[in-house]
């Protein structure tokens, strides 16, 4: 058998970059088309399939090059303008992804799918009238992909709270395509911000039965199972979303919480230490390991998160708060200090526009702690005008009677916030 004769035109090269293409060689395509293009520099075709072999070895740089050679040799080159206006989108350049989808149904109006991409366009730069006229065009000009379209109006409705609108979208998307597991998860949230547990429930078990390995459908049972205080069902799904993906820090988020609403503090701060150590300027699992180190009686420890925390963030009304409480009340007198307690839960309330009930708890219970009872009276009364159920007025109404018995406020527990 006679061996093939060796490529020689930049057609022989093209050829065979198409076949590599085709056949997943990424590397081996993009050789022959550079051969195609260095005998040919004038052909478009070259540059816009070397282009698709930049983007599958994730040369996205390097693909936009290409087509925008392609579309300089051909102007008229719709598909490079498309493919490009994708790339550009994938690379978070949202305006340019924007004025080449334009460009496109200048010169093609029928396309649909370039309607659904630049309604994600906009969608990701805050215009949600002009995301949603795109998206909704696209659900009756790309049928195909139609599904995918309902999903990203459906998101769209979400986050402008249009939570029928929303549902009614993801329905749609699901009675095309019921296994499509990310918009099952994405109506169990809906479902969820309108207090429809149950249906949540229903949706999220579905698209763990169809995908074991769905991260995100366990975090979200999870929470769910945390409101019905099912902590043993929590527990299991956060493990488990833990062992998909180690590390992940929405489940540690999450499941600390889970173990501090559970009563273990012990627990808890080990994972706000775990999220710290990937995260060390973490807000939130500083704020949370410094609540766990005062529940469990660290105040020294609880004290140096609530200060480090506002080094970071000075304005930060939470950690003033953190520090004024064990400073009026801890059990220890060592710890107590009224003077620095007042000035913290002043500023706390300062920060909250003087409108947080909490925080006005906490200064009173400051200037209990430094003998100032008027003070303490004072704050105390302003707090029992404002709350309205029959617990808080309990609540409040026996701090006042301990106050007015010049009894300054004890407590082991977190600061409420």
């Amino acid at each position: 058998m006679n061996p093939l004769p060796a490529p020689q035109t930049a057609e022989d090269f093209f050829n065979l970059g198409h076949e590599c293409l085709h056949a997943g060689a990424f590397d081996e395509a993009l050789s022959h088309f550079t051969q195609a293009i260095r005998l040919r520099p004038d052909v478009a075709a070259g540059y816009r399939y070397r282009a698709y072999a930049h983007s599958e070895l994730g040369k996205r740089l390097a693909a936009i090059a290409d087509f925008t050679e392609a579309i300089r040799l051909r102007p008229d080159d719709v598909q490079s303008l498309a493919d490009r206006a994708m790339e550009l989108f994938l690379q978070k350049a949202y305006e340019q992804a924007i004025a080449d989808c334009s460009q496109v149904l200048e010169l093609d109006p029928g396309r649909g799918a370039i309607h659904g991409l630049r309604g994600r366009a906009w969608a990701a730069l805050g215009d949600s009238e002009r995301a949603e006229a795109d998206l909704s065009i696209a659900i009756v000009a790309d049928p195909d992909e139609a599904v995918s379209h309902l999903h990203q109006r459906g998101e769209l409705y979400a986050q402008r709270e249009q939570f029928d609108s929303a549902l009614a979208d993801y329905s749609t998307a699901l009675t095309i395509d019921p296994d499509q597991v990310s918009t099952r998860i994405a109506r169990a949230a809906v479902y969820c911000s309108t207090g429809r547990w149950e249906l949540a429930l229903e949706d999220l078990d579905a698209a763990i039965e169809r995908r074991s390995d769905a991260v995100h459908a366990y975090c979200l049972r999870a929470r769910v199972r945390m409101d019905s205080q099912d902590w043993s069902g929590a527990f299991a799904d956060l493990n488990i979303a833990l062992e998909l993906r180690p590390g992940l820090l929405a489940a540690l988020d999450l499941r600390a919480e889970c173990w501090q609403r559970a009563g273990q503090f012990a627990q808890a701060m080990g994972d706000y230490s775990a999220w710290l150590r990937s995260q060390p300027q973490s807000l939130r699992a500083k704020l949370g390991r410094a609540n766990c180190r005062q529940q469990l009686g660290d105040y020294a420890g609880a004290i140096r998160d609530y200060r480090e925390v506002l080094v970071d963030h000075p304005h930060q009304a939470d950690a003033f708060n953190g520090l004024a409480w064990i400073w009026a009340t801890a059990p220890d007198a060592s710890i107590r200090n009224g003077a620095q307690a007042v000035e913290c839960a002043t500023r706390a309330c300062e920060l909250t526009d003087w409108q947080s009930i909490p925080m006005l708890d906490t200064l009173a219970a400051a200037y209990a702690e430094q003998g100032d009872w008027e003070q303490a009276n004072k704050w105390l009364r302003v707090i029992l005008e404002r709350v309205t159920t029959p617990a808080e007025q309990a609540e409040y109404s026996a701090r006042l009677a301990q106050v007015a018995q010049q009894q300054p406020v004890r407590s082991m527990r977190e600061p409420r916030v």
